[in-house]
C-alpha cells in the first residue's frame, strides 16, 4: 500500500473514532425527544380514530381477530410488511386503550408480530449473498432470531389458547404494579394533558373528527416517529466506536443478554440491533454462539415501546404490553439457562445456513412462505 494512501486511511480512521461532541449529542437527544413527542401524539390520534370508527368497521376488525389463529397470522403478516413490531404493538395497545379490542383477542396479534419482526434480519442476510460462507453465517444468525420466536410461539400460543395463561398472568401483574403505574401514569398524563392532548385535539378538530383521515395520519406519524427515534439514537448510542465495544458487548452470555435488552429498549427497534448482529456474525467479527444471547436480549428490549405506549393508558392497555413482555421474557427464561435448548436452536439455525449456502434460493423461498404465503393462505382458509 502506498505510504500516502496508508496515512490517509489512518487519518480517516482517527476522525471516525472521535467521539461526538457534547453539543451534537445534546442536539440529537433533543431531536429524539421531539420524535417521542410525535410518537405520543400519534398514539392519541390512534385512540381517537378507533373511538370515532363506525360500529360496522370495528365489527369487521374484531371479527377478523376474534379467531386466535387469524389474529396470530394478521400480526405476523402486518409486521412483516411494515417491518416494525413496535408499530404493530403500538396500534394494538391503542385499540385496547380505546376499548375497541379485548385483551384476549389482542394477545395472538402481539405473538404474531413477534414472529413477523424477524423478517428484517432475514432480509439483511442477503447483503452477504455474493460470498457463500458469509451468507451462510449471516443466514444462521437471522434464522436464530426467527426460530427463537417461532419456537416460543409453538409453546406459548397453545398454552394461551387453552388456558389464557399469559392473559391471566398479565392481569395479575397489572394489579400488583397498579399503585406504581397509576402514580407514573398520572405524572405522564399530567404532562400529556398540557402538551400532547391539545395538539392531538387540534388535529381532530381541524380534520373534522373524520376517522378515515385521522387513522392514516396517525399511522404515518407513528411510523415516522419510531423510525426517526431509532435513527437519531443509533448515532448517539452506537456511533463510530461501536466496533470497539464488540468484545465487551459479546464477552459473556449474560453481558450480551443485558446489552441486547438495554440497547434495543433505547433504540426501540429489535430489527436494528439484530440486523447489526447478523452482519457481525456474517463477517466473523462475532460467533453465532456469542451473539445468540444478545439476540435473546433484543427480544426483551423491544417490548419497551408497548410499555411506553400503555403506561398512561388503561389497565387493559398496560396488560397487553405486559403480555408482550412476558412472551419474550418467558422464552428467554426457558431457553437461556438451558444449554441443550440453546444449542438446539443454534444448531437448527446453522443447519438452515448450510442449506442456504448450497441453494441461495432457499432463503428467499423461506421468507415468502413463512412471512407471506402461509399467513395469507391460513387467514383466507380460516375465514372461509
Amino acid at each position: 500500500m502506498p505510504l500516502l494512501e496508508h496515512i490517509q486511511i489512518q487519518q480517516k480512521d482517527s476522525v471516525d473514532l472521535q467521539p461526538l461532541s457534547f453539543s451534537r449529542i445534546s442536539f440529537r437527544i433533543f431531536l429524539s425527544l421531539c420524535a417521542l413527542f410525535v410518537f405520543l401524539i400519534s398514539l392519541s390520534l390512534l385512540s381517537s380514530s378507533f373511538r370515532l370508527l363506525s360500529g360496522e368497521v370495528l365489527n369487521d376488525i374484531i371479527s377478523a381477530v376474534s379467531n386466535p389463529f387469524v389474529g396470530l397470522f394478521i400480526g405476523l403478516l402486518v409486521t412483516a410488511i411494515v417491518q416494525k413490531s413496535s408499530m404493530t404493538t403500538a396500534i394494538v395497545v391503542a385499540m385496547v386503550a380505546a376499548g375497541k379490542l379485548s385483551l384476549i383477542h389482542a394477545v395472538p396479534v402481539v405473538i404474531g408480530a413477534n414472529i413477523g419482526t424477524t423478517i428484517t434480519a432475514m432480509l439483511v442476510s442477503f447483503a452477504h449473498i455474493t460470498k457463500k460462507k458469509e451468507f451462510k453465517r449471516a443466514t444462521s444468525a437471522a434464522a436464530a432470531h426467527n426460530l427463537f420466536n417461532i419456537f416460543g410461539a409453538l409453546v406459548l400460543f397453545p398454552l394461551e389458547f387453552f388456558t389464557h395463561f399469559l392473559t391471566d398472568l398479565a392481569l395479575y401483574i397489572t394489579q400488583l404494579i397498579k399503585p406504581f403505574s397509576n402514580f407514573t401514569g398520572m405524572g405522564i398524563k399530567g404532562v400529556m394533558d398540557m402538551s400532547v392532548y391539545p395538539v392531538a385535539d387540534f388535529f381532530v378538530i381541524v380534520l373534522g373528527s373524520n376517522p378515515f383521515v385521522l387513522l392514516p395520519l396517525a399511522i404515518i406519524l407513528l411510523f415516522l416517529s419510531i423510525s426517526s427515534f431509532t435513527f437519531i439514537l443509533k448515532a448517539v448510542l452506537m456511533g463510530q466506536r461501536w466496533h470497539q465495544l464488540q468484545n465487551f458487548v459479546f464477552g459473556t452470555p449474560l453481558r450480551a443478554l443485558n446489552w441486547g435488552i438495554w440497547l434495543t429498549a433505547a433504540l426501540q427497534s429489535s430489527s436494528l440491533t439484530t440486523s447489526v448482529t447478523v452482519s457481525l456474525v456474517g463477517t466473523r467479527k462475532v460467533s453465532l454462539k456469542n451473539a445468540f444471547p444478545f439476540i435473546l436480549g433484543a427480544n426483551i428490549g423491544t417490548t419497551f415501546t408497548a410499555i411506553l405506549a400503555a403506561v398512561s393508558q388503561s389497565d387493559t392497555a398496560l396488560s397487553i404490553a405486559i403480555v408482550h413482555f412476558l412472551f419474550n421474557f418467558l422464552g428467554v427464561i426457558v431457553l437461556f439457562p438451558l444449554p441443550f435448548l440453546r444449542n438446539f436452536t443454534i444448531k437448527s439455525a446453522q443447519f438452515m445456513g448450510k442449506i442456504a449456502m448450497k441453494n441461495r434460493f432457499f432463503s428467499l423461498l423461506y421468507i415468502l412462505l413463512i412471512f407471506f404465503l402461509i399467513p395469507f393462505l391460513l387467514i383466507f382458509w380460516t375465514k372461509n
